[in-house]
């Protein structure tokens, strides 16, 4: 009887210290943080910030569990367009789906070349949104770490395969309160393959193209207008049966464009069309003829980032000239770069 008394009060006694040192405060979301910088380039932000404060808040709070966002709020995005991933009802929502006990979320915009974070919490079981004590809160030195940080240091965050692969998908769809536009640049170079009697007279030439593109709606419709402009020269050398020509012409049109978004390697798909005139100069045996005509491009353009520096592109279509005479198609392929 004495002996199972005995037991059983040491029993009690390994259950209350197991419950006082041995237990998980509290279970914290680190969520995505909110861009209103106005600028779209650093969307990629949005959930940077959470992986560096993930990580900063696993080693400042051990005893609590910290996990990071994945694509809850996406899935909630997909289901109503209209939502606002940052509505009081979106957070709690998740936080009621995975048993959270505190939510850290907030915004960010750039000053300078850091980034400027407002952080707050949402305390699940009572409802109560705060905002982070910057002076003495526990989230405070987090914040403060992603603060010290270069801009562009942040947005290379967590891109290494040894430090972590967390690539929510769907990057851009993330700020939904606002509507975005942005204006973009493309600048390419390549190859002109001339086809049908022209591929006769003329071997492949040289293709140089710039565009600038204006996107008023970027992250509701992703399509643009802009204009183009093309540099195309043919060369064809003296032998058998011909003598030297030389073809230089010069474009400019109204260009087109529809993006597909993708992956973050793979960014998108676009399919371009531009339409416009082309101002022509043939020089054969030191005479020349000049001639403006109409003339159509259209194609397919790939958005990589291979070396998560800038944006590159890489294009293959069809080119049209309506010359009165002889009208010329040609294929084409261009590789450039593309910067927002």
């Amino acid at each position: 009887m004495i002996k199972g008394t005995i037991i059983f009060l040491v029993g009690i006694l390994l259950l209350s210290a197991g419950s006082v040192f041995g237990k998980t405060h509290n279970k914290i979301l680190v969520y995505y943080f909110k861009n209103i910088s106005s600028e779209e380039k650093y969307v990629d932000l949005t959930y940077r910030i959470p992986l560096y404060v993930q990580r900063s808040l696993k080693e400042e709070l051990k005893r609590n569990k910290v996990i990071l966002i994945d694509e809850e709020g996406l899935e909630l995005y997909r289901e109503d367009r209209t939502s606002d991933l940052w509505d009081r009802g979106a957070l709690l929502k998740i936080g009621k789906k995975r048993n959270i006990d505190e939510i850290l979320f907030g915004a960010f915009y750039i000053q300078g070349d850091k980034p400027v974070v407002v952080g707050k919490v949402f305390y699940i079981k009572n409802g109560i949104i705060l905002d982070v004590d910057r002076e003495n809160g526990k989230y405070a030195q987090a914040l403060k770490k992603v603060e010290s940080l270069d801009v562009n240091a942040l947005m290379e965050y967590g891109q290494n395969k040894k430090v972590h692969g967390y690539r929510p998908p769907l990057g851009r769809i993330l700020e939904t309160g606002s509507i975005r536009s942005n204006t973009a640049l493309n600048v390419c170079a390549g190859t002109l393959y001339p086809l049908g009697e022209w591929s006769d007279l003329y071997p492949p030439g040289i293709l140089s193209e710039i565009s600038v593109i204006h996107f008023p709606k970027i992250n509701r419709f992703p399509a643009g207008l802009g204009v183009n402009s093309n540099y195309i020269v043919l060369d064809r050398e003296a032998e058998s049966g011909f003598v030297d020509s030389h073809v230089s012409i010069v474009t400019v049109g109204g260009y087109f464009q529809y993006i597909f978004q993708m992956s973050r390697f793979i960014k998108g798909i676009s399919l371009d069309a531009t339409t416009g005139l082309a101002i022509s100069d043939l020089l054969i045996s030191g005479e020349s003829w000049s001639s403006v005509d109409p003339y159509l491009k259209i194609g397919v353009t790939m958005i990589a980032r291979p070396f998560n520096l800038w944006d590159m592109t890489f294009k293959i279509g069809i080119f049209s000239i309506d010359y009165k005479e002889k009208p010329m198609d040609a294929l084409y392929t261009e590789m450039g770069l593309l910067v927002f």
